[in-house]
């Protein structure tokens, strides 16, 4: 296997391995608001992905910027006083 798709694959997986903890340790305090937000958060990603007309470009730097927003949004639980592991 060629290194650059052996180095991808890993990657992949560990990004795979932080996602699953996240959730782990996400969803047991997710409450019905939180879980509506981030469906609402999605729903604007295909909103926007359909704006943007095949330009993959575009649409990589659309999912950034909602991955930033949601990021701070989990951040904000956290300031709120809401368990998350940051060791993740």
């Amino acid at each position: 296997m060629n290194k650059e798709v052996a180095n991808l694959l890993q990657g992949y997986k560990k990004m795979n391995e932080l996602t699953e903890k996240e959730r782990i340790t996400l969803l047991p305090t997710l409450t019905i608001e939180d879980a509506r937000s981030r469906y609402i958060d999605l729903c604007q990603v295909w909103e926007q992905s359909k704006r943007s007309s095949g330009d993959l470009q575009l649409l990589d730097q659309l999912k950034i910027e909602e991955n930033v927003k949601r990021r701070h949004s989990l951040d904000r639980l956290t300031l709120r006083g809401r368990r998350y592991d940051r060791s993740i």
